[in-house]
């Protein structure tokens, strides 16, 4: 048995060397990993022929992963790291010092086997000490502020983040987002929809949990764009 044994985790090994034996593929959303194991597990109870019908579900799970459209804009908490979608669909991080889990966390579930340090391009991402910004695949400018400007004024910007003191934007229908509503919402993606820029978050998604200090006094995005 000893024997079997090793030779079994012998050919294991020998396999996984192989080129290609293990891939990273984006994450399926999760109407799409339902609709999929509800239409498997009905193919696999029953006997009878309408245990066909299991197709039904599958395919449209599948079809709703192949619809699923990528946020073009993830935010970690506090702003530490953001990425932005260039035109290839890639991800653009905009610093490998912070924020490493949740930057390593975002190009698993794109299914990108590229490391951090890859993932960076200071052509796409322009940072300082002060401010980040990135030009959108759609030609909307994005700013991520860590400083207020000593003189007061606007910043020139479709999307602001203002990850330390709330800043204005030039532009009246610029999407704003400040420290307070950063700290309430916790991570935020964003992606552009025919109607203008839509955003979600942790906490809208997941609910404010007991544990988590409410901030009842965030203020809302600066933008009719926002929901």
């Amino acid at each position: 048995m000893e024997f079997g044994l090793h030779w079994i985790t012998e050919i294991g090994r020998m396999v996984a060397s192989w080129p290609g034996a293990a891939n990273v593929v984006p994450a399926m959303p999760l109407t799409s990993l339902v609709l999929t194991v509800a239409g498997g597990l009905w193919l696999c109870i029953w006997s009878a022929q309408w245990r066909l019908l299991g197709l039904l579900p599958i395919a449209c799970g599948i079809v709703v992963a192949l619809l699923e459209r990528p946020p073009e804009v993830l935010i970690a908490e506090g702003a530490k790291v953001f990425a932005v979608r260039d035109a290839s669909g890639r991800l653009t991080l905009s610093t490998v010092r912070r924020g490493r889990f949740q930057a390593e966390s975002w190009l698993r579930i794109d299914g990108d086997e590229r490391t951090l340090r890859e993932a960076q391009d200071q052509n796409t991402m322009r940072c300082d000490d002060l401010k980040c910004s990135a030009q959108l695949s759609g030609g909307d400018l994005l700013i991520v502020s860590y400083a207020a400007d000593a003189n007061g004024s606007c910043i020139a910007a479709d999307i602001l983040i203002s990850a330390r003191t709330l800043q204005k934007a030039c532009a009246p229908d610029a999407l704003v987002f400040g420290p307070k509503l950063l700290e309430k919402e916790g991570a935020i993606t964003l992606w552009r929809t025919t109607s203008g820029w839509q955003w979600t978050s942790v906490a809208q998604t997941r609910g404010h949990r007991p544990w988590v200090p409410l901030n009842t006094g965030a203020e809302a995005p600066q933008a009719a764009l926002a929901p």
